[in-house]
């Protein structure tokens, strides 16, 4: 699961705004006061049939203090002139919102609160052409916590990236006909981040029933697999995963890229080091990733907390001979049902390696992984994660904390 900067509830949220933000409540100009500049981008849906998601935000406040309530001093808050509906998965591909900018006292930033309406249609989804209510638990009323580290110096613009992920954030509620927002963001300050970016095969970007994404992760043997970054290739096949923080913020873990598709093997390549404001070419147009076709079958099951029908995360990953694991898959359980499904692929996935000197080596199949095998790893918010290893097809995945 994605550990970086989690909340109380394990998950950060996000909201996009547009226009210039307009302080209310503090962070005036002087000689110790520094900008701040919010820009929004998303990863991309995944296989949910989700297609749009829109919120509406209303104010945004930021505090010093990681732990601050809602009644404390200290917020600065601002107030948007009017609510403004965003619809999130447009996002992509290295696309920025801005988000406006705002004066704040010169120091460290640990906390933002997104306000969000909740009347008439603010925040819904859209499934099937339909438009189905969306729940964002108190993002009217104390706010939707975000939590992550940012500094403002004295006289200098701060910008920070709010990466919203629509693919982990939005839960379906059984035949209730509504959604929840699980909000899930990263918070990525562009002095310490860097691109990634790359070519695959346009033949198989280009057709709207097989969107290929592109993702960028690290794996740590003690917190699992984290996906930083996320995002679909165009039409072209040019993809762009920005920002991504400097590998030295990141422990110093090579980040892994892999490619995905329906009908597709995986693909993976390890080994790629990113430096602050530094552009990292994993190939060009003239020499684009090229795939292997495979055939999808479904993983799937149920979650329970103690007997009930619960929501929860399922990632599923699989292993490389150089001791890493990513992740392939990914879905939320119903939370109503406890249900969930993903289409895997059933052939092994295919391995290369990138070097600043030498670029992106060939694919090849990896021997240690048998077609179709995976680890699905359930995260139900109890403070413990399950994992089961499975062939596809297999629907009796079940998970019981």
């Amino acid at each position: 699961m994605n550990p970086r900067f989690s909340s109380p509830l394990g998950v950060l949220a996000c909201a996009a705004m547009v226009g210039l933000l307009a302080a209310c409540g503090g962070g005036g100009s002087s000689a110790s006061s520094g900008t701040l500049g919010v820009s929004l981008t998303d990863a991309p849906m995944c296989s949910s049939g989700i297609t749009d998601v829109y919120v509406t935000v209303t104010e945004v406040s930021i505090h010093q203090s990681a732990s601050a309530q809602p009644s404390d001093p200290g917020w600065i808050n601002v107030v948007l002139p009017t609510p403004l509906q965003v619809d999130l998965t447009t996002l992509t591909n290295g696309a920025l919102q801005s988000l406006g900018t705002t004066a704040l006292p010169a120091g460290q930033y640990q906390q933002i609160r997104l306000m969000l309406a909740s009347t008439g249609n603010a925040n819904y989804v859209v499934y099937g052409g339909t438009h189905y209510p969306l729940t964002v638990p108190s993002g009217s009323q104390t706010g939707i916590k975000l939590i992550g580290q940012f500094t403002v110096a004295a006289n200098t613009l701060a910008d920070v990236v709010l990466d919203f992920d629509a693919c982990r954030s939005v839960v379906s509620a059984g035949a209730s006909g509504r959604y929840l927002l699980k909000p899930v963001i990263s918070i990525d300050p562009v002095v310490v981040s860097g691109i990634i970016d790359g070519y695959v095969d346009p033949n198989v970007a280009g057709n709207p029933a097989t969107p290929v994404t592109v993702s960028a992760q690290i794996y740590n043997a003690s917190t699992g697999v984290t996906v930083v970054k996320s995002t679909v290739a165009d039409s072209t096949g040019h993809f762009v995963l920005s920002p991504v923080l400097d590998t030295a913020y990141q422990n110093n873990i090579p980040y892994q890229i892999v490619v995905a598709a329906a009908n597709e093997a995986a693909m993976d390549v390890e080994g790629v080091v990113v430096g602050a404001g530094a552009t990292v070419h994993l190939n060009t147009s003239s020499s684009p990733i090229t795939f292997t076709s495979s055939t999808m079958a479904a993983a799937g099951g149920m979650v329970t907390v103690s007997g009930t029908a619960s929501t929860a995360a399922i990632e599923a990953l699989q292993s490389f001979p150089t001791g890493l694991q990513a992740e392939i898959g990914f879905a939320n359980a119903d939370s109503s049902t406890g249900m969930y499904s993903m289409s895997l692929p059933t052939v092994a996935p295919l391995v290369a390696t990138f070097s600043p000197t030498t670029g992106l080596s060939a694919f090849a199949a990896d021997p240690s992984n048998a077609a179709g095998a995976y680890s699905l790893v359930a995260d139900a918010g109890t403070g413990t994660t399950q994992s089961l290893a499975v062939t596809v097809p297999d629907t009796t995945a079940n998970f019981a904390f």
